[in-house]
């Protein structure tokens, strides 16, 4: 089995276990989804960041592929 899961729910806590590989989307700078839309705490990969450092607001137009989290309003390197 490539990809299991499981969950568990306590109170209002769910906790999901992952026991594989788990594969996000790789998006350009100018095809990932809003910040916005996609929510405080989206994560996803973009391949052409020129920026590298933890927390900084994402910019496109490099050549370096980094993981990214929505803030709610910005796409944020990390």
């Amino acid at each position: 089995m490539l990809f299991r899961s499981g969950s568990s729910v306590s109170g209002s806590t769910s906790i999901t276990t992952v026991n594989g590989i788990l594969k996000q989307q790789v998006y350009t700078f100018a095809t990932i989804p809003s910040a916005v839309t996609s929510g405080a705490g989206s994560r996803s990969f973009i391949s052409d960041s020129s920026i590298t450092t933890f927390g900084t607001i994402l910019a496109g137009g490099g050549a370096t592929t980094v993981p990214v989290y929505s803030d709610g309003t910005n796409w944020r390197v990390g």
